[in-house]
Formats: C-alpha cells, sequence, structure tokens
C-alpha cells in the first residue's frame, strides 16, 4: 500500500495544476488528474462532453457547486465520489463559461 498518494499527481507526469474558487473564501491550489471524454446524449442523437477530475482527498475539499479552474478552462463541480479506499476522490464536472 501507498503511503502517499500525491505521488501519483505530480504535474510532471499527467497531473495539472487546479484552483478551488468558493465565494466568501479564498481559493485553493491543488494538483489533480482531469480526464475528459465524449458520451452519447439523447439515445445517441447527441455527444456530450463528460469531465472527471481525480485528487488527493487530503489536497483540498470540493463539493457540489464549486468552481474549479483548470488553466483557462473553468468547471463546476456536480458530484464529489471517494475512490479508492477514501485517500482519492473524484468529482464529476460540467464545463462553464469561465
Amino acid at each position: 500500500m501507498i503511503d502517499d498518494p500525491g505521488i501519483f499527481f505530480r504535474t510532471d507526469e499527467f497531473a495539472v495544476t487546479c484552483v478551488r474558487r468558493r465565494a466568501a473564501e479564498p481559493d485553493v491550489s491543488f494538483d489533480a488528474i482531469l480526464a475528459s471524454s465524449d458520451e452519447e446524449a439523447l439515445d445517441g442523437y447527441a455527444l456530450a462532453g463528460e469531465h472527471r477530475l481525480r485528487y488527493p482527498t487530503a489536497a483540498v475539499a470540493l463539493g457540489q457547486g464549486d468552481r474549479v479552474l483548470v488553466g483557462d478552462r473553468a468547471f463546476e463541480v456536480r458530484q464529489v465520489l471517494r475512490v479508492i479506499d477514501g485517500s482519492e476522490s473524484e468529482a464529476l464536472l460540467r464545463e462553464v463559461a469561465a
């Protein structure tokens, strides 16, 4: 078992630096892995982008409605799931106007 899951979230590998924005609170920077894919919608008549952000749970507290900035892109947190043994979390995101 790995004691420091942060080794998987290095920005010189796959991770990117993100910023959590929440009203009336200071911004929080953290490293995470962003995955985007196209999913079928409307019974296959359209494609919709699905975005997932995986990060060490101890790095940041994300909640539904939080805004996450990744470079020049902005996302809103739809849902947060704990994965593995709770040491990692995965946020389901939707892209919003920056």
